[in-house]
């Protein structure tokens, strides 16, 4: 057996826990999507739900805010029952550079126009990972951010400058 095949396994082997949940990642995951529901449904409370012959605002977000809940208990259940992987180390580089990258689109967007800063907003994010290739995501940035900016401009009427000029 060669050494990517040992690899692969050892990736794939689910976790030795032998308490009360047998799927930590299940449950993790599954606590972060109910109260991420519960944070939305909280949001949106003093919004009028309207009724089904006429929505009101806060009806999209409560049915998806619902639906999310739903899937969160299912995986809260299911981590219980079924065997899952471990929890990995967490890092932090990813949450950060997006982060980043989203602040500095909405700062260079009304300035510098929406296609040098949807373009600055794809080759950040793609710094987020380590296994980032310059040969790929140089061309990636330029064709996503045209396409982007096209939809934008012309498909969906975004007023927003095409190129600004900042100066």
């Amino acid at each position: 057996m060669d050494a990517r095949k040992s690899l692969e396994i050892e990736k794939e082997r689910p976790s030795d826990a032998s308490g009360f949940c047998r799927g930590p990642r299940e449950l993790a995951a599954g606590v972060v999507l109910v109260v991420a529901s519960l944070f939305a449904i909280w949001a949106t409370s003093r919004l009028n739900v309207g009724e089904l012959s006429e929505i009101g605002p806060r009806f999209m977000p409560l049915m998806a805010a619902s639906m999310t809940a739903v899937f969160g208990v299912a995986l809260i259940f299911l981590s219980f029952f079924q065997r899952g992987e471990a929890i990995e180390a967490i890092t932090f580089r990813g949450p950060i550079i997006i982060t980043g990258s989203l602040l500095c689109f909405a700062y260079m967007v009304r300035p510098f126009g929406l296609f040098p800063a949807s373009m600055i907003l794809v080759l950040l994010s793609g710094l987020a990972t380590r296994e980032v290739r310059m040969r790929e995501l140089i061309p990636f940035s330029i064709v996503s951010s045209l396409l982007i900016s096209i939809m934008f401009k012309y498909a969906l009427e975004v007023r927003l400058d095409f190129v600004g000029n900042p100066f």
